[in-house]
């Protein structure tokens, strides 16, 4: 593995990566504004015990309506790029992405300390964008566990169903870092529905935090992908560090007064007030969350 990229693989666990005091609460996502954003038109050369996250009640969230913005038309091009891994292959608009890498992960069956059992799986990486898109095969998940498959099941059925309300986190089938699953995320602002060239799946903005909570900042900020390829041979997950003009770029923990509430309303309050301030002020993202939309969309999976 290059120095660059395992440096990049490193500010990427640091992004997420915090150990808090346990504590359960109950946190009532507010509304969420959904949105169909659909397929660029390229040219034809591109080619072929229950955690809070857990518990918390459904959130609602607006139907998609006409006047949902639909992503940034791509710039004109002579044809796409691509980059083979192990058998998969990625194709993309090297307009949008200008420096990638990629590196197969081996399977943990047993996994070490800070990890979950996993499947082998492709990242690739994109350094510029403090990003990656992790491709893996669908039935190699059966060999790991039969819950894994579950999770996978629900996540198509969101991604099919698009539904008004979701009930509680998104579904997210676990990877190397066991933090970066449905259990740990802190809340679900701007969700979305986002076609790729050969799939579909949901993006949102989250916080993890390992237990029950870790404060909202920049620093921990991440714009999240969970889809399929159209015939469902693999599962991708894209993860990029974003961040919001009206957030603080470190904030060491969450307030001690919130703490002490011991009914966990405060907790649940405090990310209800990020949630629905994330979800009001879109256009504060930086990069806006159109540039990731728009990287998704010309993407196209291959084996």
């Amino acid at each position: 593995m290059s120095e660059l990229h395992t440096e990049h693989r490193r500010s990427k666990l640091a992004l997420v990566a915090v150990s808090l005091p346990l504590m359960a609460f109950l946190c009532n996502s507010p509304s969420s504004q959904v949105q169909d954003i659909e397929r660029p038109d390229l040219t034809e050369t591109m080619a072929p015990s229950p955690t809070a996250a857990e518990t918390r009640p459904a959130t609602p969230l607006s139907q998609p309506t006409a006047g949902a913005s639909p992503a940034i038309p791509l710039p004109a091009q002579t044809g796409a790029a691509s980059l083979d891994q192990d058998g998969i292959t990625l194709f993309y608009d090297p307009s949008l992405i200008l420096d990638i890498t990629a590196e197969t992960i081996p399977a943990a069956p047993e996994p070490g300390p800070y990890e979950t059992a996993h499947p082998d799986y492709v990242t690739f990486s994109f350094i510029l964008d403090s990003g990656a898109l992790s491709v893996v095969r669908v039935q190699d998940y059966a060999a790991i566990s039969d819950s894994f498959e579950e999770e996978l099941q629900r996540l198509k059925e969101q991604i099919a169903a698009r539904p008004s309300q979701v009930q509680g986190c998104i579904p997210q089938p676990p990877l190397s870092a066991f933090y970066t699953t449905c259990s740990h995320q802190q809340f679900n602002a701007n969700l979305a529905y986002v076609n790729f060239q050969n799939g579909s799946g949901v993006r949102f903005i989250t916080v993890y935090a390992i237990q029950d909570g870790a404060p909202v900042s920049n620093e921990r900020l991440a714009y999240v992908f969970q889809g399929f390829t159209d015939d469902e041979r693999y599962y991708v997950s894209a993860s990029f560090h974003i961040t919001h003009k009206d957030l603080e770029e470190f904030v060491e923990g969450i307030p001690q007064e919130v703490y002490a509430d011991t009914s966990g309303d405060a907790l649940r309050q405090y990310f209800e007030g990020y949630e629905a301030m994330l979800n009001a002020a879109e256009g504060r993202y930086q990069p806006l969350l159109s540039r990731f939309d728009e990287i998704l969309g010309a993407l196209r999976i291959a084996d």
